[in-house]
């Protein structure tokens, strides 16, 4: 029946925070800066809010910016890292083991969880092992 939280943000290869839907006050939030790390940049299709934030086109290849969503593998605790502290539905994609799985990391209750994703090119794809669609 779904997610049990909304999916509202993501985080790309490139550490740009990109809506899913754009929306003028969500949209336009600020991400604060990690403790030793730079802020994450926000990002929509028409124009940056201020001049350190990046537009996809300035720092993911055109080859990349496709799957810009999708992150290599890493670990639980690396997926939580860039995710930690964000707001509910804030997410990010990452391969997993095979090239039919990956981890979908997402808020939820204000701490980050990680999903099971098999997504074969034959038969159903599955979340945590359960039938999707």
């Amino acid at each position: 029946s779904g997610w049990p939280v909304k999916l509202i943000e993501y985080v790309t290869k490139a550490e740009e925070v990109i809506p899913l839907k754009l929306r003028h006050s969500r949209s336009q939030r600020s991400t604060a800066p990690r403790e030793g790390r730079p802020p994450l940049a926000r990002v929509n299709s028409t124009t940056s809010r201020d001049s350190n934030v990046a537009k996809p086109t300035e720092s993911i290849s055109s080859e990349d910016s496709a799957m810009a969503w999708l992150h290599p593998t890493m670990t639980n605790d690396e997926a939580r890292e860039l995710i930690d502290g964000k707001v509910d539905g804030f997410f990010l994609v990452r391969r997993f083991n095979t090239p039919e799985q990956f981890v979908i990391s997402v808020v939820y209750r204000g701490k980050p969880t990680n999903h099971l994703v098999h997504a074969p090119t034959e038969g159903p794809s599955t979340v945590n092992k359960k039938p999707t669609g």
